[in-house]
C-alpha cells in the first residue's frame, strides 16, 4: 500500500475541503473505481490534508495503545514517552506543585511544551504558576488518541511550543453506551487504585455528541513503605551516611566556638537518634538528628473526577455546523510531612539555653522538631472547566473556501488547607521566655501548643478567555496542484492570581515556602500558513505569526517545511523555524518568597576536606525574586528526517532536531549557584552567597532572569510492525527511540554536554506489542528503557572514572484481554512485572529522580468493560 494512504482519520479543521486538492493530481481512473479520501488537520498545520506523513515528525498515540498499556491517567500515559526525554514532575508529596503532573519534551520544561485540547492551548496550572499544563485535570476516559509533534511550532500557535506539541483528541463519533470499572493493587504497600468511567454517544450523518464522567484514585506511598527512601542510620556515628534524617532533632549550634552538640534528652528512641558526627555544616561538634523519613510520604494520594462532552452539529444544508466540547474535573491530593522544623536563636537569659550555668555559656542556635504540633498534612484542590463552541463551513466563493471562528473560556482554580504548621513569631518568643519546652515537647499544654500552631492556606486563579477565527482557501491551480492558504487570528485575555495566607506572605510561617502573585494581560495574534505543490512529488509549507502581549513582549515566528516525494512509499522532510516563550505571570510579579532548599555545600566540603562524593544534602535559607525586566525567550529550529514503508506489513522513520535556545528564562537553584561558586565561576544577576552570617550557615539569594542558553539536539527512530497471521491473528509492533546526541545547558557550565549526567539520559527507548489471536482475544507486551547516568552533575564529570553511577532502568508491562459474552471485555495485566526499582542515587533528595521513575513497583491490575448498544 502506498505511504500517503496508509491511514485515514478526520479531526476538526476548517482548511479541510480544499486539502484533496492541495495534495497533488490523482492518476485517472474508471468511475467505479474513484476513491474518496478523508481529509484532516495534523497537528503542527492550520492546513488540512490527505497525505498521511507531513512535512513535520507527528507521532500518535491511538486508544487501543492507550488501553494496552494499562495506564489510568494522562500524566502517566505521556509520562513515559520517549520524547519527554529526561522526566517530567510527577505528584509528590513536600512539593508546592502537589497533585500536578507535567511533561517537559526535549528536556526542555513543561514551561517550553504547549498542551492542546482538540487543536486549542489548554490553560496553564496557577499551582505552577503558569511554568506547565496539569495533565491530572484531562480524564483519560475522553480521549481518543493524543498526538505528539516533535518539532516546536510557534509559528502556528504561538509561545511555548519550543520542545514541542501535545494534542489531545477528544472522543467523537461513537454510538452507544459504555461503562468500565477496574482496580490495581501493587505488591508494595500504597498507592492501590481504582478507576471507573461511564460514556455515552450518538453519531448520525448530521452531527455526534459524546458525554462521559470519571473516577480515578490511587493511595498514598509512604517513605517508610520502600527501602530506599525508608530511613538509614548509616554507621551510627557519621551523618553523611545517612539518610532520612535532620539535623533539626534538637541540635544547638554554640556562636562562640561555631560547633554543634546535642542537646538535652535526646534519646536514641528511633525518631530523635544521638550521636552523630557533624560534617553536614562543616562546622564541627555533634548532632541531635530527627527521623523525618518515618513519618513523611513519598507520592501524594490522587482523587480525580470528571465530566466531559465532546460533539458537532450540520446545520441546514450541511454547508455549516457547529462543534462544542467541554470538561470539567476536580481533583484532591493529599501529602503528608513531617512535623516542622525550624531553628530558635536563644540568649543568655532564655531557661531553653543548655549552656547557662555551664563553665562556658553563650548565645546558642537551636535546630528543633516541633513534633508536638503534629505531621503537616495538606490537602489540594484543583478544579478546571474548559470549553469552546464554534462554527464552521463553507463560504459562498472561490473553490474549497472554508471558514472557522469560535470562542473558548477556561478557568482553573486551586485550593490549599495545611495543617499543624508553625507561627514562627510566637514559637520563637516562648522558646527564648521558656513558655515552650523544646527537650520535652509532647509535656507542652494545648493551649501553649494552639497558640504555635497555625493553618496555612492558598488560593489561586488561572482565568482564560479566547476568540479565534480562521478561513482556508484555495488561491491558484498550479500545474503540480492547489496553492492553499490559511489564515486567522487569536485574541487571550489571561487573569491570574496566586495567594497565600497573610503569615505566609510575611515569612511568619515555619515548615512552609512560596509568596503570593498576581497579574493580567491580553494578547492578539495573526497568522498565515500556505502550502505550496512545486512539482507533483515537491511541496512547501511555509508559515508565519505575530504574537502581541499587553505585558512580555512581542515576537515574530516564521517557518519553513520541505515536504518530497520520488515514490509511493517514500517522503523525506525538513523544517527550519523560529520560535519564543513569554515570561510567566510569577517570573514578572510574584512577591519575594523564602524557601528552605536542599543542596550539597561543595565550597564548605572543599575547605573541610570532606569529598564530594561525601558531601552531604542540608537545607539552606533561599530567597526567590522575581524580575519585571524580562524579555520573550527565543529560539531557532530545525529538523530533517524520512519516512520508508517498503512493504504492507512494516515503516519506519528517523528524524533528526536541532534547537537553540537563546535568553532561556532561569531561576537558579541553590545547587547551581553553589556549583557555579565552586567553579570559580560568576553568580547570575541578581543572585547571591552570604557566607558572613552570624551562625556560619549561608543565605542564597536568586533571581530569574534572560541569563541561559540551551542547545540540543538528536534523533528518532520509529519502526511499525503490522503482521497479519493467517487463520491466528495479527501482530502489530512499535519501536520509539529517541537519542539525545546532545545537550548544554549555561547555567550549568557553558560549553560543557551533559549528556550522560545526573537526569539527563542519553536515550529512551520502548517497545509495543500488540498480538490479536482469534479475533477476540489479545496479549500486549510494553518494553520501556531509561538509560543509564553517573550521579553527579557534569560540571563535576572531569573526574575519571566519573563520580557514581546510576543504573539503567527496564521495565515490562503485560496484558491479556478478552471478550466477555454479551458485549463485555477483560483485561488483566500487570505494570512493571518484575518488580523493578528505581535506579537508585545517593546525591539527590529521596534517593531517586522521581521526575524520570516511579516508587510504585509491580502493579497488577484488571479492567472489565461492558459496551450497551
Amino acid at each position: 500500500m502506498a505511504l500517503r494512504y496508509a491511514k485515514c482519520m478526520t479531526v476538526l479543521g476548517f482548511a479541510g475541503a480544499m486539502a484533496l486538492a492541495a495534495s497533488g493530481p490523482v492518476a485517472a481512473q474508471d468511475e467505479e473505481e474513484v476513491t474518496e479520501f478523508e481529509v484532516f488537520e495534523v497537528t503542527g498545520s492550520r492546513i488540512s490534508r490527505a497525505d498521511v506523513e507531513g512535512a513535520l515528525p507527528v507521532t500518535v498515540i491511538d486508544r487501543a495503545e492507550i488501553d494496552g498499556v494499562g495506564e489510568i491517567s494522562v500524566g502517566d500515559l505521556l509520562r513515559d514517552s520517549t520524547f519527554n526525554s529526561f522526566g517530567s514532575y510527577r505528584s509528590a508529596s513536600g512539593s508546592s506543585f502537589q497533585g500536578q503532573s507535567l511533561i517537559g519534551l526535549r528536556g526542555l520544561g513543561s514551561q517550553r511544551t504547549l498542551i492542546l485540547l482538540n487543536g486549542r492551548r489548554l490553560p496553564p496550572s496557577p499551582v505552577t504558576q503558569g511554568t506547565g499544563v496539569d495533565l491530572n485535570t484531562i480524564p483519560l476516559a475522553a480521549v481518543e488518541r493524543i498526538e505528539l509533534l516533535q518539532d516546536g511550532a510557534s509559528a502556528v500557535y504561538g509561545s511555548d511550543a519550543i520542545g514541542g506539541v501535545v494534542n489531545i483528541i477528544l472522543r467523537k463519533d461513537y454510538s452507544g453506551t459504555q461503562l468500565r470499572v477496574g482496580a490495581a493493587r501493587p505488591t508494595r504497600e500504597g498507592a492501590d487504585e481504582e478507576s471507573a468511567y461511564l460514556t455515552s454517544g450518538f453519531a448520525t450523518d448530521k452531527g455526534s455528541l459524546m458525554i462521559g464522567i470519571s473516577h480515578f484514585s490511587r493511595d498514598i506511598i509512604f517513605d517508610r513503605d520502600r527501602p530506599y527512601t525508608s530511613a538509614d542510620f548509616g554507621d551510627g556515628t557519621n551523618f553523611s551516611t545517612t539518610e532520612g534524617l535532620s539535623p533539626s532533632g534538637n541540635s544547638v549550634l554554640r556562636f562562640d566556638t561555631l560547633e554543634f552538640e546535642p542537646g538535652p534528652n535526646c534519646p536514641n528512641d528511633g525518631l530523635n537518634l544521638a550521636v552523630y558526627n557533624d560534617d553536614v555544616f562543616g562546622l564541627g561538634g555533634q548532632l541531635c538528628t530527627f527521623t523525618f523519613a518515618n513519618v513523611s510520604a513519598n507520592i501524594t494520594s490522587l482523587q480525580l473526577d470528571s465530566i466531559f462532552l465532546n460533539g458537532d452539529r450540520i446545520l441546514g444544508d450541511g454547508e455549516h455546523s457547529i462543534f462544542y466540547n467541554a470538561i470539567f474535573s476536580r481533583n484532591e491530593s493529599f501529602g503528608r510531612f513531617a512535623p516542622v522544623p525550624d531553628t530558635a536563636d536563644l540568649d543568655l537569659t532564655s531557661p531553653n539555653n543548655p549552656t547557662v550555668g555551664t563553665s562556658a555559656p553563650t548565645e546558642v542556635r537551636l535546630f528543633h522538631r516541633y513534633q508536638a504540633l503534629g505531621n503537616r498534612d495538606n490537602t489540594n484542590y484543583n478544579y478546571l472547566f474548559t470549553g469552546t463552541f464554534g462554527v464552521q463551513g463553507s463560504l459562498p466563493f472561490g473553490n474549497f473556501s472554508t471558514y472557522e471562528i469560535g470562542a473558548r473560556y477556561s478557568r482553573f482554580n486551586f485550593d490549599e488547607f495545611g495543617s499543624n504548621y508553625l507561627l514562627r513569631s510566637v514559637a520563637r518568643q516562648f522558646q527564648q521566655d521558656g513558655t515552650y519546652d523544646p527537650y520535652n515537647p509532647f509535656n507542652n499544654s494545648e493551649d501553649v501548643l494552639n497558640q504555635m500552631r497555625i493553618t496555612i492556606t492558598r488560593e489561586a486563579e488561572f482565568k482564560t478567555t479566547e476568540l479565534f477565527g480562521g478561513v482556508g482557501f484555495e488561491v491558484a491551480q498550479l500545474p503540480a496542484g492547489a496553492l492553499s492558504i490559511a489564515v486567522g487570528g487569536e485574541y487571550r485575555d489571561e487573569d491570574f492570581f496566586d495567594q497565600y495566607d497573610s503569615q505566609s506572605e510575611a515569612g511568619a510561617v515555619g515548615g512552609s515556602a512560596g509568596n503570593s502573585a498576581a497579574g493580567s494581560r491580553s494578547s492578539y495574534a495573526g497568522y498565515l500558513e500556505a502550502l505550496v505543490p512545486i512539482v507533483e512529488s515537491l511541496e512547501l509549507s511555509a508559515a508565519v505569526r505575530y504574537d502581541s502581549y499587553s505585558i512580555g513582549g512581542s515576537a515574530t515566528s516564521p517557518k519553513i517545511s520541505l515536504r518530497y516525494q520520488p515514490i509511493d512509499n517514500l517522503v523525506a522532510r525538513a523544517s527550519f523555524g523560529q520560535g519564543f516563550r513569554v515570561p510567566t505571570f510569577s517570573d514578572l510579579f510574584a512577591q519575594p518568597s523564602f524557601s528552605a532548599e536542599t543542596a550539597r555545600d561543595f565550597t564548605t566540603c572543599d575547605a573541610n576536606m570532606v569529598s564530594r562524593s561525601n558531601c552531604p544534602n542540608a537545607q539552606y535559607d533561599t530567597t526567590i525574586l522575581s524580575n519585571s525586566d524580562l524579555d520573550p525567550e527565543e529560539s531557532d529550529q530545525f529538523t530533517f528526517g524520512v519516512v520508508y514503508q517498503p512493504t504492507d506489513w512494516v515503516d519506519f522513520s528517523f528524524d533528526y532536531y536541532n534547537i537553540q535556545l537563546d535568553d532561556a528564562l532561569t531561576g537558579f537553584s541553590v545547587q547551581e549557584l553553589i556549583n557555579r561558586e565552586a567553579a570559580g565561576r560568576p553568580l547570575p544577576e541578581g543572585s547571591s552567597i552570604d557566607r558572613m552570617t552570624s551562625d556560619g550557615l549561608p543565605d542564597f539569594t536568586t533571581q530569574v532572569g534572560n541569563v541561559t542558553e540551551i542547545n540540543t539536539d538528536g534523533v528518532d527512530l520509529s519502526i511499525g510492525l503490522n503482521v497479519p497471521f493467517s487463520g491466528f491473528g495479527n501482530l502489530k509492533s512499535t519501536f520509539r527511540y529517541s537519542y539525545v546526541l546532545g545537550y548544554e545547558d549555561s547555567s550549568i557550565q557553558s560549553g560543557v554536554d551533559q549528556v550522560g549526567a545526573a537526569g539527563v539520559p542519553e536515550f529512551r527507548a520502548e517497545i509495543n506489542n500488540r498480538l490479536e489471536i482469534g479475533g477476540n482475544k489479545r496479549f500486549v507486551w510494553r518494553v520501556q528503557h531509561i538509560d543509564s547516568t553517573i550521579a553527579q552533575t557534569e560540571i563535576f564529570a572531569t573526574q575519571n572514572p566519573p563520580p557514581g553511577h546510576v543504573a539503567s532502568a527496564t521495565y515490562h508491562d503485560f496484558q491479556f484481554g478478552f471478550e466477555a459474552p454479551f458485549g463485555g471485555d477483560v483485561a488483566v495485566g500487570v505494570r512493571n512485572a518484575f518488580d523493578r526499582d528505581p535506579s537508585i542515587n545517593t546525591n539527590v533528595a529521596g534517593q531517586f529522580d522521581d521526575t524520570l521513575y516511579d516508587p510504585y513497583g509491580r502493579v497488577p491490575y484488571i479492567t472489565f468493560t461492558q459496551d450497551f448498544d
